[in-house]
């Protein structure tokens, strides 16, 4: 008698999650092999290196402190999850510019925090290739030769009027009329 996937689950659950701790518990991926997880959440393409541009460092001579928390500084966004969207790098390339927009504009810790649209990378960048992975450099050129990107409140806004509307998503899907930030 074989047993079904279900059944193993359960099999395995119940063994396994009565012997765990109370701050320990079974993730998402833990039926998964090596070679599913790879497929559906390593997107991270490698750059073209005939696309790679050469620039100095800027702040090579600063003084840096010795230690920093950018945590304290509110330069950290929250944890966010692709789902099954090989998009790793667009969250990458997100979070980072998060991070300089918060220390850039004085954003505090612990305060709501302006967030970027991972959606619209994914969605518009064409130097990417959405949930089949791309590349944080890459995003960040989108973004320049895009002009901005939108906030996550914006781009859901625009989702919002695009489809109360009835448009057609290519009309203001990937156009630049609600960007949010500027960055160059």
């Amino acid at each position: 008698m074989t047993s079904g996937v279900g059944e193993e689950h359960a099999w395995f659950t119940s063994r396994f999650v009565l012997s765990l701790t109370p701050c320990a518990r079974l993730l998402q991926f833990a039926d998964m092999t090596n070679e599913e997880f790879s497929a559906q959440y390593l997107g991270y393409k490698p750059l073209d290196p005939s696309l790679k541009k050469a620039t100095p460092f800027r702040y090579a001579n600063s003084k840096a402190p010795d230690t920093m928390d950018w945590r304290d500084a509110g330069a950290v966004s929250e944890v966010k999850d692709q789902g099954g969207c090989g998009s790793c790098w667009s969250f990458s390339a997100t979070g980072a510019m998060e991070g300089i927009y918060a220390i850039a504009h004085g954003e505090q810790a612990g305060k709501r925090r302006t967030t970027f649209s991972e959606q619209q990378l994914v969605d518009c960048d064409s130097y990417d290739g959405g949930c089949g992975g791309g590349n944080m450099d890459t995003a960040f050129q989108y973004v320049i030769d895009n002009g901005g990107i939108d906030s996550e409140k914006a781009r859901t806004m625009r989702m919002l009027y695009t489809n109360r509307m009835r448009l057609p998503l290519s009309v203001l899907f990937c156009s630049v009329v609600l960007k949010s930030v500027a960055f160059g």
